[in-house]
């Protein structure tokens, strides 16, 4: 589970974690055996990093050339990766097929994507709920964070499991906002 946890975007597994595991691999055929399945769950997931990254840069550029041509709105898919800072300033996203979804601002580290990003007037969000997913979303897709949209009567269209996971994700968003305003602080 310690693999599974570190490797899939869970952050329940600390460095003491792998200290105690390996310090645990009293042979060195466990001690392959967890390399090995480090490696093989690393693969994978640096893999879908470098598919997100592949992605951004796509969409980048097909931005900055769509710019000059058109103001046509694009779709299509907006998950990507970046080096991020996760903020603490919460909004609601455009989602297709969903009503507005919560998600967290993100500051990208790169300050060259950071300026492009600007140029082109795109941000990178991470949607609440969507296990380290970032979106690539231009202004117009982002709205105020709004809690009220739970009584929204369009929510009727979605699956009962879509409506949880939407509540489940406002109720995080709520509660990291309240924590936030009771400190008195960023988190």
């Amino acid at each position: 589970t310690m693999l599974n946890g570190s490797l899939n975007g869970c952050d329940d597994t600390a460095r003491d974690d792998w200290i105690g595991s390996v310090n645990s691999s009293k042979t060195l055929s466990r001690f392959a055996a967890l390399s090995k399945t480090f490696c093989t769950k690393a693969e994978s997931s640096l893999q879908k990093l470098l598919h997100g990254r592949k992605n951004l840069e796509k969409m980048l550029t097909s931005k900055a050339r769509n710019r000059r041509s058109s103001n046509k709105k694009d779709g299509g898919d907006r998950t990507c990766w970046a080096d991020v800072e996760y903020t603490d300033d919460f909004c609601m996203i455009e989602v297709s097929g969903v009503p507005n979804w919560p998600a967290r601002k993100c500051q990208p580290k790169d300050k060259e994507l950071e300026k492009n990003l600007k140029s082109l007037d795109l941000f990178l969000t991470a949607p609440v709920g969507k296990n380290g997913e970032i979106w690539l979303l231009p202004h117009t897709g982002i709205q105020p964070f709004d809690e009220a949209m739970l009584d929204d009567p369009t929510l009727e269209e979605l699956t009962q499991d879509e409506r949880n996971e939407l509540r489940n994700s406002i109720t995080v968003a709520r509660r990291v906002l309240s924590k936030k305003n009771q400190n008195g602080r960023s988190l």
